[in-house]
């Protein structure tokens, strides 16, 4: 049984969160139904209601999304930098660490420890 909750987690899930809009939407209809509109105007509405919620969220999130990878992207160079000046990093390059090609792999670049003498 366990083990059948856990393959089916995500189907569960989704499953429970639609049952749970329907419920709160269901509300909505009723609600939209006692002020004398038919059940099917009413799921109308509600239907285009929710389509607008989830533009208008859209229209807030998206370029502000968009503005601050721009701006992280701009920002790369200046983050590694400060990230090659840390203390830990330089201790780390002065205790052996260092960036080589591996040709055999086709790695770009592969950290190694230096062997002892």
């Amino acid at each position: 049984m366990v083990l059948f909750l856990y393959e089916t987690r995500l189907a569960l899930t989704i499953s429970a969160a639609a049952i749970m809009l329907a419920v709160a939407l269901d509300h909505v209809v009723r609600w939209l139904e006692t002020r004398k509109l038919s059940r099917a105007a009413a799921i109308a509405l509600t239907v285009v209601g929710v389509i607008l919620i989830f533009v208008g969220l859209a229209f807030l999130v998206i370029p502000s999304a968009v503005q601050q990878l721009r701006d992280f992207i701009n920002a790369a160079p200046k983050i590694l930098d400060g990230l090659r000046h840390m203390p830990w990093f330089r201790a780390a390059r002065t205790r052996g660490w260092t960036s080589t090609r591996d040709s055999r792999t086709r790695c770009p670049a592969r950290w190694t420890w230096p062997r002892e003498p």
